[in-house]
């Protein structure tokens, strides 16, 4: 079992679309390779876009980090906006909230995804329990 997050946006003019990602063998030693799956669906349930990405062997926080960063630059690629990111790790609510301080190994990348949240019109983080 992975991460799972929500994202939800609006387009300006337009529905909801609902988006999910999910973080597959995201910790040390798990024997699946790591990876990130994507979709944004229409209230009808038409796929809109999908895109998957590997990941290198990286650790759960690095992984979770790299998942964010990734469905956020769909979401700007596609002009989405009104972006809700709900995490199942409370760990990282906190990081991207700068009420922790950021890991070393995830500083580049908490750096791109609170640039990208600049660049959309209004994101919010908030925990979500498994």
């Amino acid at each position: 079992m992975g991460t799972k997050y929500a994202i939800a946006s609006e387009l300006l003019n337009g529905p909801l679309l609902p988006m999910a990602g999910n973080t597959y063998g995201a910790s040390k030693g798990n024997p699946v390779p790591n990876s990130v799956a994507f979709f944004i669906i229409d209230y009808e349930g038409n796929l809109r876009v999908a895109r998957g990405v590997k990941l290198a062997d990286f650790n759960n926080i690095v992984a979770k980090t790299r998942a964010i960063t990734e469905g956020l630059v769909l979401y700007y690629e596609n002009g989405l906006t009104n972006i809700i990111i709900e995490l199942d790790s409370l760990a990282m609510v906190n990081i991207l909230e700068e009420k922790w301080e950021v890991p070393w190994c995830v500083t580049m990348e908490v750096i791109t995804i609170k640039s990208l949240r600049r660049k959309i019109i209004s994101t919010r983080v908030q925990h979500s329990l498994r």
